[in-house]
């Protein structure tokens, strides 16, 4: 069951990291551009599918 749940997670934030490329934007703590600032948004989507990634590899460990 746990494992199941960190995968749904994983395809989840998978999702919405692509769901913020297409859209060019993603919030923080307040919404962030890909127009206007591009290092900070793929930063942060670097950083998301990573965190999607190893969610992924919680659940495939079990």
């Amino acid at each position: 069951m746990t494992d199941t749940l960190w995968l749904i997670l994983g395809a989840g934030l998978l999702l919405w990291v692509l769901y913020d490329i297409i859209r060019g934007q993603t919030w923080l703590h307040r919404r962030i551009a890909r127009t206007k600032e591009p290092m900070f948004f793929w930063a942060l989507m670097l950083a998301w599918t990573g965190l999607a990634f190893w969610t992924l590899g919680f659940g495939y460990s079990g």
